[in-house]
């Protein structure tokens, strides 16, 4: 029988093909038999793969544990390591926050003349809060009656502001996001604008008490979210009703004669804290509620889709899941250790070195998203940790605002007592403010001149320049200006 070898070539015919097939040539194998020599192999390299990705998993396992223990060390010799029993007690039910989501939803909901008013004239309440003088006799009558028509929301406005308190810590963040935010925030913002609106219409056309009353009734009713807040949500809502009502000031209290009592009230109403130091309080609250999420993660009582609040949210039950959640865990355990050691960073240099670094584009001021993580920090990106673009300017800037209309309306006060404007700020107090607040922005006195025809008050903004109270170009003066009309009443 002739002997093949390689390159020869095979007689024609099905059957020396099939011998050929079968015989070895030199020594090789035939193709039969390869088949199995390469399975084998194949998986001879999964298994060396399986136990090479074992190996690094251990090590990355080892570094990671040792990297989260040592960051949880720092957070319990800082006195910051907490858990869930001690963030979010039980609290009797009157007192429970939940009472005033209820609210919110029906004063989200509850029956305003808001669309009317936006309809056509998408900048109707902003010119009616700012200068209300200027409207045509048309579009005051939109506001007319405005009281009378809107007694619901007036009177869920009530309810809140009669409330002597809501404990904020009974909403456990560990609920899904759309639940313990709170229903109705946006509807509740836009009527609130009616509302100062409305109050500087009121002002405007002689009707002073009712144009007070609304003001005031604004302000306290969101007054809580400010003095008790849950998450950095619902302190910007407060604040941004306040920063609303400041705006009406010179409508609804200085164009017209006001009583000083009214004038007092007004300045209580309007927060005197340390907005800057609040925020910091709640923003610490929020983020040592979120590691507790996250270490909850981490310990296996969790998923990630819990923290998003999907409703068919699993646990790791079943052994694919388990498996996951032993590849990932290291990962897991090297980012929480990481926000960790952020958490103390960011909120230490913020107490430490304040507005200047919290307003000079650091971690918590600047434009940071969940973009600067890069792909292993899955809970950072999950949790939004570092999603605050510009959140401490915006604390600043209606924190100044807020101390700058408590200033004026002390300055209407002395007025109403002395007949004139006051000489200086130092004049105030105490007859007619507690103690005179500093810019924020500085730490020194608010600038402050009297004119001919009102006076000029104003903070000399981020840039810590004083640009004579301007805001073009690249000015920042935060002012507030007073300037009689002619044929006003004094």
């Amino acid at each position: 029988m002739p002997r093949f070898t390689e390159g020869s070539r095979l007689p024609d015919g099905p059957g020396h093909r099939k011998i050929g097939a079968m015989l070895k040539r030199d020594g090789k194998m035939s193709c039969s038999e390869k088949k199995p020599r390469a399975a084998r192999r194949v998986g001879l390299c999964l298994l060396g793969l399986v136990a090479a990705a074992a190996i690094v998993r251990g090590i990355a396992g080892s570094l990671s544990a040792s990297r989260f223990e040592a960051s949880q060390a720092r957070m319990e010799g800082a006195g910051r390591y907490t858990r869930a029993a001690d963030l979010w007690k039980p609290i009797p039910p009157e007192e429970n926050a939940a009472i005033l989501w209820e609210e919110m939803r029906e004063r989200a909901t509850s029956p305003i003349d808001v669309e009317e008013m936006l309809a056509d004239k998408p900048d109707l309440v902003e010119r009616a809060g700012a200068a209300p003088h200027s409207l045509s006799p048309e579009e005051k009558a939109l506001f007319a009656g405005f009281a009378d028509r809107n007694r619901e929301f007036l009177d869920s406005l009530r309810r809140t502001a009669e409330r002597p308190r809501y404990a904020w810590l009974s909403q456990d963040p560990r609920r899904p996001y759309h639940e313990w935010e709170g229903p109705g925030l946006a509807g509740c913002m836009v009527r609130y604008r009616v509302l100062f609106a409305a109050a500087a219409v009121a002002a405007s056309e002689g009707r002073s008490e009712e144009g007070v009353d609304l003001w005031l009734l604004g302000v306290r009713s969101a007054r809580h979210f400010v003095r008790e807040p849950f998450s950095t949500l619902h302190f910007f809502f407060g604040l941004m009703v306040q920063g609303m009502a400041t705006a009406g000031v010179n409508a609804v209290f200085m164009d017209q004669p006001v009583e000083t009592d009214a004038l007092q009230a007004a300045i209580r109403a309007l927060d005197p804290a340390d907005l800057w130091e609040k925020w910091i309080e709640v923003l610490d609250k929020e983020r040592l509620g979120q590691l507790e999420m996250c270490r909850e993660v981490v310990e296996g009582k969790a998923t990630f889709l819990s923290l998003l609040g999907d409703e068919e949210a699993f646990a790791w039950r079943h052994r694919g899941q388990k498996l996951l959640f032993w590849a990932v865990r290291p990962l897991l355990q090297w980012d929480l250790a990481k926000m960790q050691e952020e958490e103390i960073e960011h909120i230490d240099r913020l107490r430490n070195a304040g507005r200047k670094w919290g307003l000079g584009g650091g971690a918590l001021g600047g434009e940071a998203s969940e973009k600067t993580f890069p792909f292993w920090r899955i809970l950072s990106r999950e949790m939004g940790w570092r999603a605050l673009p510009q959140a401490g300017t915006k604390v600043a800037v209606t924190e100044a605002r807020i101390r700058i209309a408590r200033l004026a309306l002390a300055c209407r006060a002395w007025r109403n007592d002395h007949g004139a404007w006051p000489a200086s700020l130092d004049d105030l107090a105490p007859g007619c403010i507690e103690t005179v607040p500093a810019d924020p922005f500085t730490g020194r006195d608010f600038v402050y001149r009297v004119q001919d025809d009102g006076f000029v008050l104003y903070s000399v903004g981020r840039n810590g320049r004083d640009d004579e109270g301007s805001a073009e170009g690249d000015a920042d003066d935060l002012a507030f200006r007073h300037t009689e009309r002619p044929g006003r009443p004094r």
